[in-house]
């Protein structure tokens, strides 16, 4: 703090004074009754005024929640706006080009899909087998579980805590349901839509809002975010992911986002790699959910959080100042996945945003040895935005080809990968 500008500190106290605020706000709404949406409340949070939820307001206005559910779910499967990165009207033409073009993605997806229904899972060195229910609480490691205590409250650093947080976390990111989707697109086998559905609602069930381990961090809600959006467009389509699950799971990404935008990691003049996944869920769900009254608000927060942050954290060289080649990648993605989708649904991207991203790329073209991976420098944990491929962590051709076509850049390397596809 010694090191610290005047100002600087008073900033930090005043931002740190305002979540305290709302974390005393949240403990006394738990101690009467938990913070929850209920499905009036929910209906609320919608631009009901817009036309395409017409049908959805005149239920409401009726006092039909049940007819309202059904009328926004229906709606919610056939709009074709806004875009996502893949057209599901295309689909047997994806899936045409992904048999043919990577023959040995289809048995690895299944392979792993078939290992998450068993609820078999394999992260950071670690062999995770559940027999029975998923606990979304587990230690992993050992026998004990995690605290369902208010989330501020939970002691994860001392020598009394239960075990490596990070484990839980790495769980509780849920990246596993984009493998399930690529299943389900590869076979058309219900049985992953029902285990997606499954998790899911267990998942929604067992996590009340800010209780456990699972509201800790801005950053590992942005993660599950981007990995629920992403599972949502492969099952969007399937009767297995029932009305029930579909309107739960909007109603649980509204809270989600709602927490990061309260639970932001913006205390310092220049903050890390947590606040720039952050912003970047607040962007895509600004731009994907445009259903919500605050969409507008999201999209362009995250926007303007974006842009100042990579003003502030990537250096005139191209390098985050964390200096960590890991979280180059991991921030560089993360961009990325906002630009795509504001250019497939028509939206300017800021001049600096584009400039930072170049010189991110560039730098990551520069140090990328000849297989095709980085030196690993710095702090990293094998943290991903989402997991489309069994690629290795520190490969970024993928990265580096998907921003060639993104800012146009011939001179970098470019390769064929089912990722960058």
């Amino acid at each position: 703090m010694r090191r610290k500008p005047l100002l600087e500190i008073l900033t930090f106290i005043t931002k740190r004074a305002r979540l305290i605020i709302v974390h005393l706000r949240d403990r006394l709404r738990i101690v009467f009754g938990g913070i929850r949406l209920s499905d009036n409340q929910f209906f609320d949070k919608l631009s009901l005024e817009d036309p395409v939820l017409t049908s959805v307001k005149k239920a409401v206005i009726r006092g039909d929640l049940e007819k309202a559910k059904t009328e926004m779910v229906t709606y919610m499967r056939i709009r074709d706006i806004p875009r996502f990165f893949f057209n599901r009207v295309e689909k047997e033409k994806i899936m045409a080009t992904l048999e043919e073009q990577f023959p040995q993605s289809k048995k690895r997806t299944v392979d792993l899909a078939e290992e998450f229904v068993n609820h078999k899972f394999h992260f950071l060195g670690e062999n995770v087998d559940f027999d029975g229910n998923i606990d979304w609480h587990s230690s992993v490691t050992n026998s004990k579980r995690w605290p369902l205590s208010f989330s501020p409250s939970v002691d994860y650093f001392s020598s009394k805590r239960v075990g490596d947080i990070k484990l839980a976390w790495e769980l509780n990111r849920t990246q596993h349901f984009v493998i399930l989707g690529k299943a389900y697109w590869y076979t058309e086998d219900e049985r992953y839509a029902i285990e997606f559905t499954d998790q899911l609602l267990s998942w929604i069930k067992k996590n009340p809002y800010k209780m456990g381990i699972n509201w800790m961090e801005g950053i590992e809600v942005a993660i599950r975010i981007i990995s629920w959006v992403w599972a949502y467009y492969f099952f969007l389509d399937s009767k297995k992911f029932n009305e029930k699950g579909h309107f739960e799971f909007l109603k649980s990404i509204y809270l989600q986002t709602r927490f990061i935008e309260e639970h932001l990691s913006d205390k310092w003049r220049i903050n890390g790699n947590h606040l720039i996944a952050e912003a970047a869920a607040l962007a895509l769900m600004g731009v994907m959910f445009p259903e919500f009254k605050e969409a507008d608000r999201w999209r362009k927060r995250g926007i303007k959080l974006l842009e100042r942050e990579l003003n502030a954290q990537i250096l005139p060289d191209g390098v985050t100042w964390e200096q960590s080649t890991g979280y180059q990648k991991f921030v560089t993605d993360l961009c990325l996945h906002v630009a795509i989708l504001m250019t497939r649904n028509g939206m300017k991207i800021p001049e600096g945003f584009l400039l930072k991203l170049n010189q991110m790329i560039e730098f990551l073209n520069c140090i990328t040895k000849t297989d095709g991976r980085i030196p690993l420098v710095g702090d990293e944990d094998q943290g991903r935005v989402v997991k489309i491929a069994e690629t290795a962590y520190d490969d970024v051709r993928s990265t580096i080809t998907i921003g060639s076509v993104v800012l146009n850049r011939k001179d970098w390397l470019s390769i064929k990968s089912e990722e960058a596809f």
